[in-house]
């Protein structure tokens, strides 16, 4: 009896011993295959996201029709759609998927045109920069870009920069673009509003004087009304404006919003344009001022001044036997105590919050009456910049506002942190 006692109790616990191994077994089947499928959703992913940036470079390398096809890659089969037709003005959704065997992953993701507007500096030529500089948006120099005091750069730059120890970066990449020329860019530009024949409202002695305050902008039956000085100037479904004489533009200080403006965008177009007061929005309206020849930072510019509007530059002028395509005139207007104060208010709310030195260099320079210029709004040149010798600091900050009548670039990009997986 008490072997039979053994017996039983032996074949209990090899039973129990079994149920216990297939219950290890078991879990570790299923911690494996559950490890597994993370490991393939992981790679799914990842293919996935290098496959996005392939479609990207490899329209990139040839421009041409926005079409997307699906394709092999790593062992996935890749499908990427368009949710809309491409627009080259705004964000372009795509769906993308990606499929071996049972694993599928699929995200939506923003795509866009890449645009002059994205750029904090675009030279046809060579540049010279004196003055210390903070460069927040894309640059591109076609040629070499001189820098006598410090500068540094927040994004991608294409340019040959010299010397290499007064630049700082940000972000760094080994791709480059052929990007086009200025003169291949704007063989043309639509129709807009013409002011010519030395039009009355806006005449003065030997150039055209336009006093930005004094104009208003409004949408009737999808056409630009504009007027001025309570005039009708004109309407088009393009929002440009053309002067057929040298324009000399002008406004009252006020501190520009923090917040992007929510109005339409405004471009101005003359054979020569002349600054002579800071910049902010016009009405709430983004400005980009266009000058068939040069633009002229006047020194009737408060002696550290802003100015909130793409400058685009076609041409130039010589100047001590330099091209010169926007000049900054030397001296300035003394500042007010308002005028500091708003200039300081807004430097504290802008991308020097995240740049300190830069921050406080800056604000010591309009406290001390020092010249500055803060370009707001991206600068695109045909030839050189001119910066006189009094020139302490000047910054540069991308426009990252749609201006339409404005020719794109042939390249795609990625929009950062609109990747939404599915």
């Amino acid at each position: 009896m008490n072997n039979g006692f053994a017996l039983g109790t032996a074949l209990l616990f090899l039973l129990l011993f079994t149920i216990m191994a297939i219950s290890v077994l078991l879990l570790a089947g299923s911690y494996y295959s559950s490890s597994h499928n993370l490991f393939e959703s992981q790679n799914a992913r990842l293919a996935e996201e290098s496959a996005l940036q392939t479609i990207v470079e490899s329209y990139n390398r040839q421009p041409g029709p926005i079409q997307f096809n699906p394709f092999e890659y790593s062992g996935y089969q890749v499908s990427p759609e368009l949710k809309s037709a491409w627009s080259p003005l705004l964000s372009n959704s795509l769906h993308l998927t990606s499929r071996k065997g049972p694993y599928f992953v699929a995200q939506d993701v923003s795509l866009r045109q890449r645009r002059l507007e994205d750029f904090a500096i675009y030279s046809d030529s060579d540049q010279v920069f004196s003055g210390s500089s903070l460069v927040d948006g894309l640059v591109f120099c076609r040629g070499i870009l001189q820098l006598a005091d410090p500068v540094r750069f927040r994004d991608f730059v294409q340019a040959e920069i010299f010397p290499q120890w007064n630049a700082s970066f940000r972000k760094k990449t080994l791709e480059s673009f052929d990007y086009p020329s200025l003169d291949s860019l704007f063989a043309s530009l639509p129709g807009g509003i013409i002011v010519q024949n030395k039009n009355p409202l806006f005449w003065q002695t030997d150039h055209y004087d336009l006093d930005l305050d004094q104009l208003k902008i409004q949408l009737a039956k999808k056409l630009w009304n504009i007027t001025y000085r309570n005039q009708v100037v004109g309407t088009s479904t393009v929002l440009l404006l053309r002067f057929d004489s040298p324009l000399v533009v002008h406004q009252s200080d006020s501190m520009m919003p923090y917040l992007s403006t929510s109005g339409p965008s405004l471009c101005i177009f003359s054979s020569d344009i002349t600054i002579t007061s800071n910049l902010s929005t016009s009405g709430g309206n983004p400005l980009c001022l266009i000058s068939r020849g040069a633009i002229h930072l006047s020194s009737q510019l408060p002696i550290a001044s802003r100015i909130n509007a793409c400058l685009i530059a076609l041409g130039s002028v010589v100047l001590d036997g330099q091209d010169v395509s926007i000049e900054i005139q030397p001296g300035g207007q003394p500042m007010t105590s308002s005028q500091a104060a708003s200039l300081i208010a807004e430097i504290k709310q802008s991308v020097f919050t995240v740049e300190a030195p830069f921050r406080t260099s800056l604000i010591d320079s309009v406290n001390a009456g020092q010249k500055a210029v803060w370009l707001r709004g991206s600068v695109v040149v045909k030839a050189g910049i001119r910066m006189p010798p009094d020139l302490q600091e000047i910054h540069f900050e991308a426009s990252r506002t749609v201006f339409p009548p404005l020719p794109y670039l042939p390249f795609i990009y990625v929009e950062e942190g609109t990747s939404q997986w599915l």
